[in-house]
């Protein structure tokens, strides 16, 4: 099962409580086990999407790169096999390893991310 069908088998179940919600409001025990699920199904579901986002991200966007304060990595092949590696970003002023700062915008090539993507080493 893939993450996307975790999140939606989750939801569906979220629904299908719901449904039983609105049956059951005479019944406290069927309401307070229906809310106490759903509550356990939108943690299981936000904790997923994270999960997802993380395996997959999207590059941060110049915009966000100049919002940002804190580190990014930046996707690279590297002379020893490593994908990436981090730097500092402060408002789109990004410092790399080798602490010759720049902003982002002056390298519009580069790739940041919020984290490396599944598979990049560091």
């Amino acid at each position: 099962m893939t993450t996307a069908e975790a999140i939606e088998v989750l939801t569906r179940r979220t629904e299908n409580n719901i449904g039983y919600l609105e049956v059951g409001d005479d019944d406290p025990d069927i309401c307070a086990l229906c809310k106490e699920e759903n509550e356990a199904y939108k943690l299981s579901i936000d904790a997923l999407r994270k999960h997802a986002a993380r395996e997959n991200p999207a590059p941060l966007t110049l915009e966000q790169l100049r919002e940002r304060i804190k580190p990014v990595w930046c996707v690279c092949k590297l002379f020893d096999g490593n994908n990436g590696y981090y730097c500092l970003c402060q408002n789109g002023m990004i410092t790399p390893p080798s602490h010759m700062s720049f902003y982002a915008e002056e390298r519009p090539s580069w790739i940041f991310y919020d984290h490396p993507p599944k598979g990049a080493t560091s």
